[in-house]
């Protein structure tokens, strides 16, 4: 058994230490995930109570679903409290707008649940009132997390202060999409007016003078109103609805009845009253009393009938929206009116694409890409999972280009502006509407394939660095941000041709919507299509009579089915299928059938994130030494490992310190105001021990190097270190890392390394593990050693392109070998890295030198595109300065020097923020730098503190 393992095993050792920083196994292929996320681990605990967790919310929801969104004693809503029913809709509505809300609250209920401390942190550090989220004890990582705010969304539990504003308006969205209570109030009005009439719609009836001079001039209008009150009685009486809702089926017969009774009762009154024959003029003009009771009880009874009308509208407002079309309704003006100014007869679906296109187009990838004429996400092995997770994703991009701008705009327009009325010109202008929506869906795709990027980025990931380079891209490499972004136009070119067809009063005939239905799909088609083209890293090539051709992505169709497969996959080919018939059937789909309700809930939201402000403190003060007689101390500088120790350039050169870095400043620091006058030595990783000083050299000899100010690992089975001097106090703590830059062609993949160094292990640990994946489940790739056609800093262009583009069963037919590429200097490493080779390339060494010799590469104005870096380390590197051990005083001396120095906390951060800006320390090195600290920072600068208040205890005296 290793010590380690004791270790990790042992009750002593702390649960959050690692039992060791060499992480070899990291590199091994099987201890990692298909899609790490970002280093989110996900256990299957957690899935089962999150998808338990859907399943509470969409069942029990609708308990917080069901309470109004408005106030039900607003006068507005006076005749809807009457009957007691809140929602007043079909239960087709009802659904639909339930699912709006349902939808939504998963969305941001799987948000939450997999990114909830993300989003728990930036609301508690935003430290606004009302924002932060208090979860108590839960961890994010547990299964009781989802759980927990699946209770809290469903009702079950309190809801996180800060949902409780947005659940309110999605409540209210979800409700005004389908016209809750808000259409109908608007089609009850609209229905008031058209049972009031017209005044010439009836011609003068005769009455009595007394009537006359009490009602004038609304006595027509009233009979008017009379005549259509008597039409809606006897069509009340007639008219019988299925009602799918058995609650409102009985509180509207109810109601019904009720006014039925009642308006029986008027309308025999107002007849009576304003019949000449019944009462004349001269049964009231002896008797004022009676006139009096007479003019009170019409004055009553048209009041009542103004009344009826209103509970009337209500419920011909209900049979609308349950689809009556008034066919027991005596013919007449009234009913025309009614059919023409109100039955929706045009109310076209926000779109024509139905929702279960979208399990097509799931399958659809699902079998492609297992057939492999679709790339996956990333370069992971293909399995069923692997397949699914892609297929999701891009039926999800889809959804998000295609369906959800065009149905978010719909809904967005409906409940701001209203249903439309058939006025035309009351309406907004077919083109005004077509561009301010087409921007609006853009803005809403935009947001879409964000999410898109985000996702595509993550899921390959092993922590948010790697995210945010795959997000942002470099050189020619292009970021999943910016393709994502470039789709987005797609959602305006549906949006227009659908509002084509959906803008004009009247419905467009077939051959007209067919015509607007192929017009979408061809202008999607060629604007994806010219996205591919400026995407690619090139064009797919196949073989031929003259060598090699190039394919544009226009030709893939007319190519054999060998050849066919491989430009297929090559250019995505997939998605200029898929995208452009979802555009097509948006279209066609709205060829009208029967009368629906559009809508859908759009979501526009942000988030922000804030910066991180570095601040360099300056200024070490070194103790005061006796001036004695000045000692001559030979300094070997290296000049090639930026941040540690490097020449400084022309421009930046110091004249009294002419090296820069990291080592650079902390050797000149221990040699300040000393005894000792510091010589400059350039050196290099060839000859940095055989120029240690030994007892033997005499002390005048200036080829001799007293200390090497050289990024040195402490390593115990390395003699030649060893024995060159004495390591100090660790001062840095790195690992071994790898930059890679892939050119995706497929070939061999070398693995270049400083020698001698940790990083040749780590190369042959990759290179025997299959670290970057280059094998299958049955073959396993060959490591080979660099022969003169391997490492070369220069090759022949023609070999880059003289092969066809393979295809993705070839792809994975064919193994990948690793070759070693093993040489003596970082310059040599940095500039075979970045040349432009027809090959993969993967440069390993300590990470802080690999990725300083890249940025002064990229500083010198010479390109690296496309590097990826893992942000991981796997080995531990300890630097120390070695001393040499002809002179024990002197590694006496930088010994107290560097733990004086590390004791100063100040001056030593300042001294790390200096060379690495805006990098966090690694938890290794931030255990260093306060292990180093032996001394506390106030008592090195001033001195042992005193307690002048405790003073001897005095005896007292017998």
């Amino acid at each position: 058994m290793k010590v380690a393992d004791v270790y990790s095993k042992s009750a002593y050792w702390p649960a959050t230490v690692p039992d060791s920083l060499w992480q070899f196994g990291l590199l091994a292929p099987g201890t990692r995930r298909d899609f790490p996320f970002v280093g989110i681990a996900v256990s299957g605990q957690f899935v089962l109570a999150f998808v338990a967790g859907c399943a509470l919310i969409c069942a029990f929801a609708w308990r917080r679903f069901s309470e109004p969104s408005y106030d039900v004693n607003a006068a507005a809503f006076r005749d809807f409290k009457d009957l007691s029913i809140w929602n007043l809709k079909d239960s087709f509505s009802l659904r639909r707008a339930y699912a709006i809300y349902c939808i939504s609250l998963i969305f941001v209920y799987a948000v939450l649940a997999f990114f909830g401390r993300l989003i728990v942190q930036l609301f508690d550090e935003l430290n606004v009132s009302g924002l932060q989220i208090g979860v108590g004890t839960i961890e994010f990582d547990s299964w009781q997390w989802p759980l927990f705010l699946a209770l809290g969304i469903s009702g079950f539990a309190p809801l996180l202060n800060s949902l409780v504003p947005a659940e309110n308006w999605l409540r209210r969205f979800s409700h005004e999409v389908v016209g809750i209570p808000t259409r109908l109030k608007e089609k009850a009005v609209r229905l008031k007016t058209l049972i009031d009439g017209a005044p010439s719609d009836m011609a003068p009836r005769a009455s009595s003078n007394w009537v006359k001079m009490l009602l004038e001039p609304k006595l027509n209008g009233y009979f008017v109103l009379a005549k259509n009150l008597q039409i809606l009685l006897q069509w009340s009486y007639k008219e019988h609805v299925e009602w799918s809702d058995p609650e409102i089926r009985r509180k509207l017969n109810e109601y019904e009845r009720n006014v039925r009774d009642d308006a029986e009762l008027a309308l025999a009154d107002f007849n009576y009253l304003t019949d000449a024959g019944k009462i004349p003029d001269s049964m009231v003009a002896a008797d004022q009393d009676r006139r009096k009771e007479f003019e009170k009880r019409l004055l009553n009874n048209v009041h009542l009938l103004e009344e009826l009308r209103d509970r009337f509208s209500v419920i011909l407002a209900i049979y609308c929206e349950y689809g009556s079309r008034f066919e027991k309704m005596k013919s007449g003006a009234l009913r025309d009116s009614i059919i023409e100014k109100v039955v929706d007869r045009r109310e076209l679906s926000a779109t024509g694409l139905p929702l279960y296109w979208f399990i097509l187009v799931l399958v659809a990838y699902f079998l492609v890409v297992k057939a492999q004429w679709h790339p996956l996400i990333s370069s992971v092995p293909l399995s069923d999972q692997t397949a699914a997770l892609t297929a999701a994703l891009e039926t999800l991009k889809v959804f998000l280009l295609v369906w959800l701008p065009t149905s978010g705009i719909a809904a967005f327009v409906s409940v701001v502006y209203g249903p439309d009325d058939g006025n035309p010109g009351a309406g907004r202008s077919i083109a005004w509407s077509t561009i301010s929506g087409a921007l609006g869906a853009v803005a809403v795709a935009s947001l879409g394939m964000t999410l898109i990027a985000l996702l595509y980025s993550a899921l390959p990931a092993r922590n948010v660095s790697q995210m945010w380079q795959s997000l942002i891209g470099s050189g020619a490499w292009t970021g999943a941000l910016l393709y994502f972004l470039l789709l987005a136009p797609v959602a305006a070119i549906v949006y227009s041709f659908v509002n084509f067809v959906r803008a004009p009063v009247r419905v467009p005939s077939f051959s007209v919507i067919a015509a607007f239905a192929v017009g979408a799909t061809f202008v999607t088609a060629i604007y994806l299509g010219e996205i591919v083209v400026m995407t690619s890293p090139g064009q797919c090539t196949i073989a031929s009579s003259n060598g090699v051709t190039p394919v544009s992505v226009w030709g893939v169709p007319r190519l054999r089915r060998q050849d066919l497969e491989t430009c297929f996959a090559y250019y995505g080919t997939l998605d200029l299928i898929v995208i452009p018939l979802s555009a097509l059937f948006s279209v066609l789909g709205l060829t009208p059938r029967r009368p629906t309700v559009a809508g859908r809930s759009a979501k526009l939201g942000k988030a922000a994130a804030s910066g991180l402000v570095v601040m360099l403190a300056v200024g070490l003060v070194a103790s005061s030494v006796s001036e004695a007689r000045s000692k001559d101390v030979v300094v070997g500088f290296r000049t090639d490992i930026p941040p540690f120790s490097y020449q400084a350039p022309s421009d930046q050169g110091r004249k009294n310190k002419p090296y820069l870095g990291y080592l650079a400043d902390l050797c000149y620091e221990i040699f300040d105001n000393s005894e000792y006058r510091l010589i400059e030595s350039a050196i290099d990783s060839k000859s940095r021990f055989s120029v240690m000083r030994k007892a033997s050299d005499a002390p005048s000899d200036a080829t001799k190097v007293d200390l090497l100010c050289d990024a040195v690992t402490i390593r115990l089975d390395d003699p030649e270190r060893m024995q060159a001097g004495l390591f100090s106090p660790i001062v840095f703590v790195s690992g071994v890392s790898y930059l890679s830059r892939s050119l995706r062609t497929f070939r061999d993949v070398e693995l270049g390394y400083l020698i001698p160094s940790t990083a040749e292990r780590v190369a042959k640990e990759a290179c025997t593990l299959d670290a970057l994946r280059l094998g299958t489940s049955t073959k396993t790739p060959f490591c080979f050693t660099g022969d003169r056609s391997d490492c070369l800093t220069q090759r022949p262009a023609i070999q880059a392109t003289s092969e066809p583009t393979k295809s993705l069963s070839e792809r994975n037919s064919t193994v990948p070998s690793y070759v070693l590429c093993p040489m003596d200097d970082h310059d040599k490493l940095i500039a075979w890295f970045c040349s432009d080779s027809a090959r993969d390339k993967v440069y390993v060494g300590d990470r802080e030198i690999i990725l300083g010799k890249l940025a002064a590469w990229k500083a010198a104005g010479k390109a690296c595109d496309g590097v990826r870096d893992p942000f991981q380390s796997f080995t531990y590197e300890p630097y120390a300065l070695l001393v040499s051990k002809a002179d024990p005083v002197l590694f006496a001396f930088v010994q107290r020097r560097i733990y004086e120095l590390f004791s100063h906390r100040a001056g030593a951060e300042a001294l790390f923020y200096k060379w690495f800006p805006a990098q966090t320390m690694s938890e290794p090195l931030a255990w260093l730098f306060s292990l180093n600290g032996v001394m506390e920072q106030d008592q090195l600068l001033g001195g042992m503190k005193g307690f002048p208040n405790i003073k001897p205890h005095q005896l007292l005296p017998n």
